[in-house]
């Protein structure tokens, strides 16, 4: 039986106990209150375990209300999120647009080496990085879109920390 459990129960019982031999309460019934009373703590014990891992599953979210425009091609709505091991960036073009996005650790991003890159014509943009992220570190982003007429727009330089285990 977990330590806090077992401390829980017996302050409760020292509460308890005597109030029920005066109420002429038995034995019998005053274990099989402090059983109900284990239970319940148990059961507040797994909801506490339950409620830390949802908080560490929590995604963080940045979400930037830049309009980087060039030309008339827009970015817009950038976002960001991840869980512990996966980043996802995305933004929306004001026409259909290809895009390339420099990202990495530590800041600032050099975009003198090759992004990753999308053809892809959209108004919207999803960009995910599945290696392994570190925790509680700083990520930093820079988007460039492009269109089929040789208009190009970029954004400033974002920064995105991920969550803490």
């Amino acid at each position: 039986m977990n330590k806090k459990i077992q401390r829980s129960i017996i302050a409760l019982s020292f509460l308890l106990v005597p109030g029920m031999a005066s109420a002429n309460v038995s034995i019998a019934e005053t274990m099989s209150m402090l059983a109900q009373i284990e239970s319940i703590f148990k059961q507040i014990i797994v909801l506490e375990t339950q409620l830390f891992s949802l908080q560490k599953q929590a995604v963080p979210r940045l979400i930037v209300e830049e309009i980087s425009c060039s030309n008339t091609l827009c970015i817009t709505s950038i976002a960001a999120t991840s869980t512990l091991r996966t980043m996802t960036i995305t933004w929306q073009t004001n026409k259909p647009a290809g895009g390339k996005i420099w990202w990495g650790a530590p800041g600032p991003i050099d975009t003198h080496y090759e992004p990753t890159r999308s053809d892809m014509l959209s108004f919207s943009h999803t960009a995910t990085f599945n290696s392994t992220l570190a925790t509680s570190t700083p990520y930093y982003f820079v988007i460039n879109a492009f269109d089929t007429e040789g208009h190009a727009a970029t954004s400033t330089e974002h920064s995105y920390t991920t969550p803490a285990q």
